[in-house]
């Protein structure tokens, strides 16, 4: 490891400062990021800022001048960097959580991964990573080693508060690019024997018969095999028996629920609970059809309010989605692949992060307490512009063309060739859609009692105290009756789309 410190000091001398500096602004950059704003902006720059440090180091070991040009080259179609980075800051963390050394393995496993997409910038980040994991595959110890020769140096760094950092970290990093070179080099080589190797093995298994002498031998040999079942006959039925406890074991909550709804106050008290009524009856429904005979706003128009927010968000998102969609998959929309790389990321933000950002803006510009409050949320909902994305990238682009060619215009050929084509897919937001706002609320952008939905309403209703087990028992029951059918009708159509989507 000797040889590759003294290679990085001999290097990096003639650029020494420029190497400091660029280091100083490197890291200010990427304090900032982290502060303002916090996580989200070091995740989002990151991968870019990454990038273009490591062009800074290649450029040092090829005796180039280095500036911040240099150091921010990497802004430029950003969204496998960022990917890259958020993929390996993930795997490390989480291997991290559990034990310490693996989270370390990780690290240096994947540590090569910017200076693999460096040189190969057509690789996405997922085969960056693997190409860098294969590389330091058996070599683990030997950068560990390395970066342990920089010990002191490190300490050093440490007692003078972090200012000889900016000289120390492009000393180490331009240390690890020689070390990578070495290692690609000898990648490289093996790869080629293994392709040599292969293409010999080939030559040498080539049959130089006759054609139809090898016909009639496989013929021969064909009739004489026995079919072989891949599994027995009692395999087969213990495995149904697995998968029919399994399914049984699933519909236990579904069954408690039903049976819950039908049994009488007293029963829902006894402990341990059962799990079918004794005494089975309705009262719990008559009590709930009680309680809303009493209700200040008639159920009626808690009934349209949901109606109403949930055929108009479903259309929207569908309408909208879709057309986004369209021009992503089949275009070449400058900054493309960012935007969907942002759509993508946003899928990891739940409901909760995003409600105070979107009270903010729906109270500057007079939403709240408006059906739109609703709907507009529901039309951005970035799953079913992933979705749709998916499904359009699929459709044969030489449609599209002869449509063209034939005079159709966008919004025809949008609308009568590929939405037919990707009728799963729509079918599918259909679905979600309308079950996310089904069982929507609306209580943190909706104040007014004549506009509150149902699933408000009847969860109100069902809180005020022990007394109203019984209705809070039918209240469940009736909320996850609509979900459920629609998704028995259309449950082919959802398997479908997640299938060719991607999606788990």
């Amino acid at each position: 490891m000797k040889e590759y410190r003294s290679l990085a000091l001999s290097k990096i001398k003639p650029n020494f400062r420029s190497a400091a500096l660029i280091c100083f602004i490197y890291g200010l950059v990427f304090l900032a990021a982290w502060i303002v704003p916090p996580l989200i902006g070091a995740l989002i720059i990151g991968g870019p800022l990454l990038i273009g440090f490591s062009s800074v180091i290649v450029a040092l070991s090829k005796g180039e001048e280095v500036s911040l040009k240099t150091l921010f080259s990497g802004f430029k179609n950003v969204s496998t960097k960022i990917v890259l980075y958020i993929s390996k800051t993930f795997y490390i963390l989480f291997f991290t959580i559990f034990l310490i050394v693996p989270g370390i393995m990780k690290a240096l496993s994947y540590s090569m991964s910017f200076y693999v997409l460096l040189n190969e910038p057509k690789l996405d980040a997922s085969k960056a990573l693997l190409k860098s994991k294969r590389i330091m595959h058996g070599h683990k110890q030997e950068l560990f080693n390395l970066y342990l020769g920089y010990l002191p140096l490190i300490i050093l760094g440490i007692l003078s508060l972090g200012i000889l950092f900016c000289w120390i970290i492009p000393l180490m990093e331009l240390a690890k690019y020689e070390f990578y070179l070495k290692l690609k080099s000898k990648f490289d080589t093996e790869a080629l024997e293994d392709i040599d190797g292969a293409a010999v093995r080939l030559h040498k298994a080539v049959d130089t018969r006759p054609f139809a002498e090898i016909n009639a031998l496989k013929i021969r040999m064909m009739s004489k095999k026995k079919k072989r079942l891949n599994r027995s006959k009692s395999g087969d039925f213990f495995l149904f028996l697995f998968l029919a406890a399994c399914g049984a074991f699933s519909l236990l909550p579904l069954i408690l629920t039903v049976s819950n709804a039908f049994k009488p106050l007293d029963e829902l008290f006894l402990f341990p609970p059962r799990f079918f009524p004794r005494n089975p009856g309705i009262e719990n429904f008559k009590d709930l059809g009680g309680v809303l005979g009493t209700s200040l706003v008639p159920f009626s128009r808690y009934f349209f309010n949901t109606i109403f927010i949930t055929i108009m968000g479903t259309i929207g998102h569908v309408i909208f989605a879709s057309m986004c969609a369209y021009a992503l998959a089949k275009y070449k929309v400058p900054g493309g692949s960012f935007i969907f790389g942002l759509i993508v990321y946003s899928l990891m933000f739940p409901h909760e992060v995003t409600s105070i950002p979107n009270y903010i803006v729906f109270n500057q510009i007079g939403l709240i307490d408006t059906y739109w409050s609703m709907i507009l949320p529901m039309i951005s909902f970035p799953l079913g512009l992933f979705l749709m994305k998916q499904f359009m990238s699929q459709v044969p682009t030489s449609l599209i063309e002869s449509a063209k060619i034939d005079g159709a215009g966008e919004f025809k050929i949008w609308f009568s060739i590929v939405m037919p084509l990707v009728k799963p897919a729509w079918l599918t937001l259909i679905i979600l859609v309308f079950q996310r706002l089904w069982a929507a609320d609306g209580s943190t952008f909706i104040y007014r009692e004549d506009l509150k939905m149902v699933s408000y309403a009847l969860v109100q209703i069902s809180t005020a105290g022990p007394a109203r087990v019984g209705v809070l028992a039918a209240v469940s029951l009736i909320m996850i009756t609509v979900p459920i059918t629609i998704f028995i009708i259309s449950q082919s159509q959802i398997m479908e789309t997640m299938a060719h989507s991607g999606m788990k």
